[in-house]
């Protein structure tokens, strides 16, 4: 399968440079909507969608890019959505209004909906044994997770010496190392060319997601009684009935009813919409309060987060280090403990200084560093390599997603509250809530490996 040899090193750099750059976007892009907004004139409203704009289209089309993926092969896939997202990310630094940065936003989402799946099948069948697989995984969410902790700070000083637009133009140099490398040094495992491409089901996968997200973003914000959320949701359900009636009859179905059965790849995949509810959420949340109730500025909000945050990283290597020792679904439901008991002190200590819920919100994040590696190796490994692509891009809407619906949940829960001190600690009681089910579903799980769900 693997024509080259590649240095290991090597493989997870040029793997993990689209999700470095997916991972920075999202992260800066909480610390910088603030900005975005006043510079521009766009209401709280604009600022949740130049959010979730990416968040939909990435969630929409992921299904598709797994598809495309197992059709043409992964790597000419990776090649096509890192270019989308340069685009797109180009567009986004010559924005001129709320409209058109949303746009760009959204394509950048088309991009990472290619690269994505994609990047996570080359990865897992880079490493053909499964202790050195677990161990890339683990090196691979640190690499990544470093992007997510210094990309508060990162942006905040973009935006600080640069101004805003510098945030999108960062993604270039990125994406130009990130193509080359690809295209040099990833592997090309074999396509299957007679998998036909179906319009209907490919159509009906992209309007379920599509309204499912759109239903998340207004009823979140306006209401579940607002009129447009309501005909989105009747959308979403007509769809989904239309959506799993044919791929009950399909010969080849869209998605493999063979991986939909396999229990513990289910769970896992409830365990990621949970997961990044919270940990999306928990992000955009944090950023939002430093700045209204500390009136930090862009950069020094970046920089408190960062203690924060890049114990992501410290996280993906203790389970790098330790799961060969305590296996991966001990040490995915250690991590969810660790992540809800800090949410939940967490709750309670916003009153204090900045040190003390730092140190918090740190020890919660530590958890959520070791949950991401061992929730990615439940779900790819569950499925095995037969499913890899359509794993990735499964797994991958589950996480999506839980972020569209974390970000739209607690944002309307913070800009309705009384106070932002208010509209945090309810933003945090219900990310502790999440972080119990992740480990109720990640305990059935593990209870459920090699068993598939009854026809």
């Amino acid at each position: 399968m693997i024509t080259k040899k590649v240095p290991n090193w090597l493989t997870l750099i040029t793997l993990a440079i689209g999700f470095i750059m997916a991972t920075l976007d999202a992260s800066i892009m909480n610390v910088a909507v603030a900005t975005v907004q006043k510079e521009l004139s766009l209401s709280s409203t604009s600022g949740t969608w130049i959010i979730d704009s990416y968040l939909l289209s990435f969630a929409s089309l992921l299904l598709l890019g797994g598809v495309l993926a197992n059709k043409f092969g992964s790597k000419p896939i990776y090649l096509v959505g890192m270019f989308l997202f340069l685009i797109g990310s180009i567009s986004g630094g010559f924005s001129e209004s709320g409209a058109w940065l949303i746009g760009s936003r959204f394509f950048q989402g088309v991009g990472a909906a290619f690269f994505m799946p994609s990047s996570l099948s080359l990865l897992v069948l880079s490493f053909e044994d499964k202790t050195e697989r677990a161990k890339m995984l683990g090196i691979w969410s640190a690499v990544v997770s470093i992007s997510s902790g210094v990309g508060p700070f990162v942006g905040g000083a973009l935006i600080y010496g640069l101004g805003w637009r510098s945030i999108f133009f960062i993604n270039v140099p990125l994406g130009i190392i990130g193509l080359v490398l690809a295209y040099c040094f990833a592997i090309n495992p074999k396509s299957d060319r007679s998998l036909k491409l179906t319009v209907l089901p490919n159509l009906l996968s992209m309007i379920m997601l599509a309204s499912f997200a759109y239903t998340l973003i207004e009823g979140g914000t306006y209401g579940i009684a607002y009129p447009p959320a309501i005909i989105s949701f009747i959308l979403f359900l007509i769809t989904l009935f239309l959506f799993t009636s044919y791929e009950r009859k399909s010969e080849l179905p869209m998605i493999p009813l063979g991986l939909i059965k396999i229990r513990a790849f289910v769970f896992s995949n409830f365990t990621a919409v949970l997961l990044n509810s919270s940990m999306m959420g928990g992000l955009f949340i944090f950023g939002l309060y430093l700045q209204s109730s500390n009136h930090s500025t862009t950069l020094e909000a970046g920089a408190q987060l960062i203690p924060m945050m890049i114990v992501f990283m410290i996280g993906n290597i203790i389970f790098s280090r330790t799961v060969k020792k305590f296996g991966t679904d001990k040490m995915l439901i250690f991590g969810l403990l660790l992540a809800a008991i800090g949410t939940f002190v967490l709750t309670f200590s916003l009153h204090f200084t900045y040190l003390v819920y730092a140190l918090i919100y740190a020890i919660a994040n530590l958890g959520v560093g070791i949950v991401v590696p061992a929730m990615t190796m439940v779900a790819m490994q569950s499925a095995t390599d037969k499913y890899s692509n359509f794993a990735g891009a499964i797994f991958n809407v589950a996480r999506q997603i839980g972020s569209l619906f974390g970000v739209a949940l607690l944002g309307v829960i913070f800009y309705q509250s009384s106070s932002p001190v208010i509209g945090a600690e309810i933003s945090f009681a219900i990310m502790t809530i999440f972080y119990v089910l992740g480990i109720a579903f990640s305990i059935i799980g593990s209870k459920e490996k090699g068993k598939t769900i009854e026809s």
